[in-house]
């Protein structure tokens, strides 16, 4: 019976994919199939590979994706054990080190060069880690509030594997943004739930639980080399406003904004921000935006331009923006 209710949600889960224009599709790696989404599906132009955060999936990363793939080719995958597609193998949860491996794995088999990684919260922290353990595979990396440092973290980890009701109300307010339609009791309600349901998981405290103390990116932070950005939310309580600024001090190519107004979910809060900002940065990196990414770049119907508001956003003191 479960194993029926899994595979009506993933078909139901893939044909809506599609309708928004993302084929869902799967890669075999020696930790198992991972599913992806690729608005370009046989393509071996570069693409924009978004990595999401823990207990999430590939889902939460479409808003800023829908934009991105009118210009360029855009590929979601989801991190095992979460809450996505991906099938994994035998083992029951896997390291960070093992997560890197199996980035590195899907994106060797991708088979299309160098690619931009923007990753989010946990998915940050891998993507530091995929550039450092594998800089060849990486042409450049974007961060939106990304985990994997120190700062904090013993207070984040206790919330965690002590999830209760009130503890995802907590964390709920950490991680969102104190807006009119963030804070009315209907939002309230079903946002503590999903925060519930994605970070209570035996996943989750499994994952947790793997964690070594020289796999922190503290200290190795500042041998990324490539060229990076990165987005923080001013408002964000769920990760310290520390690491921002650790990054920024450490990683001499480091572009860094703040996002005025926004907290931990930047993908969800500020998409159109996020948009402008990595293609902005994506462009002062490669001139020959056409012949690298395969696709011409395209502006947004007039209308949307007019009724979305320019990015609210202030450079780090001490960065590259």
């Amino acid at each position: 019976m479960e194993f029926s209710i899994r595979a009506a949600r993933a078909a139901t889960l893939r044909a809506l994919f599609r309708f928004g224009n993302f084929e869902s599709t799967f890669l075999p790696t020696s930790f198992g199939d991972m599913h992806y989404l690729d608005s370009a599906p046989g393509s071996d132009a570069r693409p924009a590979v978004l990595i999401h955060g823990i207990g999430s999936s590939g889902r939460s990363m479409l808003a800023v994706a829908a934009l991105v793939r009118m210009h360029r080719r855009v590929v979601i995958p989801d991190l095992f054990h979460f809450e996505g597609l991906s099938e994994a193998a035998a083992l029951d949860t896997l390291s960070t080190g093992q997560h890197v491996d199996a980035l590195a794995e899907f994106l060797r088999a991708l088979a299309c060069g160098p690619v931009d990684l923007v990753g989010h919260s946990m998915g940050g922290g891998l993507s530091i880690y995929l550039v450092l353990r594998y800089p060849e595979l990486v042409s450049t990396l974007a961060l939106m509030n990304p985990g994997g440092f120190t700062f904090g973290y013993s207070e984040l980890e206790a919330d965690i594997l002590g999830m209760s009701q009130e503890t995802a109300a907590k964390l709920y307010d950490a991680a969102f943004a104190r807006t009119r339609l963030t804070q009315t009791r209907a939002a309230r309600l079903v946002g503590r739930r999903l925060v519930y349901d994605a970070l209570s998981t035996a996943a989750v405290r499994s994952y947790m639980g793997t964690i070594r103390d020289d796999e922190w990116l503290d200290g190795q932070v500042a041998q990324v080399m490539c060229p990076t950005l990165l987005l923080w939310g001013t408002q964000d309580r769920f990760l310290r406003r520390e690491i921002a600024e650790h990054i920024v001090r450490e990683v001499n190519q480091a572009e860094a904004y703040w996002l005025e107004g926004c907290s931990h979910m930047l993908a969800l809060e500020a998409p159109y921000s996020i948009y402008r900002l990595l293609l902005q940065f994506w462009k002062r990196h490669e001139p020959r935006w056409e012949a690298t990414y395969g696709v011409a770049p395209r502006s947004l119907p007039w209308w949307l331009e007019a009724v979305l508001p320019p990015p609210a956003s202030t450079p780090i003191m001490g960065s590259n923006a």
